[in-house]
């Protein structure tokens, strides 16, 4: 639904370079941590609610009993049909949304029955993949979108990848940190200081280095930190997050 979205583009660029960073460093006076490879996320529409069953018909009266004869019983009422799955569409219409409503369905119709994450998808469809303000922006304002997003990115990304090019599946540490660590993640992605800070660590070598960006970038500290703690408690033993080889 999001043909060349998001977080898709998160897979592109400085937010997968900066995800990538999520399982390393913290403001301790501590050897710096292994820093984490990680792509990104994606783009995408959520389902409607599915159509209700029908009600059973009402059963018929029975007959009256003749002399001898009992009564005929009345008919039992039908059953009602089953309410239909998500209800969701392909936008755009293109290869790419249609393959994702046609092969990721629960998590295309998810995002589609999510305000915040269809605002995303819109927003993000208008920047460029490398354009990291841009995407940045579009993160920051529709946050509750990005979980939801990222699914869609996944999913695209393994069985779309001729429809929808550029798609990359999430690696496993991604994958355990929007399922064990999904608060911390989206509040990491929706701080532009925070993005940037990982970035920042990522490239260091020592602990100093992790410092000074910490000073550098002192509004991304807290959410940095909080992704950091919890990647590492949570999806540390995963090879992808930092864990042993």
């Amino acid at each position: 639904m999001l043909g060349k979205t998001w977080i898709w583009a998160l897979a592109t660029g400085a937010a997968a370079t900066a995800l990538a960073a999520s399982c390393g460093g913290d403001d301790k006076e501590s050897p710096a941590t292994t820093t984490t490879t990680t792509t990104t996320t994606s783009q995408t529409g959520g389902g409607g609610a599915g159509a209700q069953g029908g009600i059973g018909g009402t059963g018929g009266t029975g007959g009256t009993a003749s002399s001898g004869g009992a009564a005929g019983g009345g008919a039992t009422g039908g059953g009602g049909a089953g309410g239909g799955g998500p209800v969701c569409a392909p936008v755009p219409a293109d290869a790419c949304s249609q393959c994702e409503l046609d092969k990721c369905k629960d998590a295309y119709c998810t995002c589609w029955d999510n305000p915040a994450c269809i605002v995303l998808a819109a927003c993000v469809k208008k920047c460029d993949p490398k354009d990291q303000p841009c995407m940045q922006a579009c993160w920051t304002a529709s946050k509750d979108g990005i979980a939801d997003g990222a699914m869609v990115w996944d999913c695209a990304g393994t069985m779309c990848a001729q429809a929808c090019p550029g798609y990359t599946p999430l690696t496993a540490c991604d994958k355990c940190l929007f399922k064990s660590c999904s608060d911390q993640m989206v509040a990491c992605m929706a701080n532009a200081d925070c993005i940037k800070l990982l970035v920042c660590r990522k490239n260091c070598l020592d602990v100093a280095c992790q410092n000074k960006c910490s000073a550098d970038n002192p509004g991304g500290k807290d959410d940095a930190n909080a992704l950091t703690v919890c990647a590492t408690a949570k999806c540390g033993k995963d090879e992808d997050c930092g864990g042993p080889k």
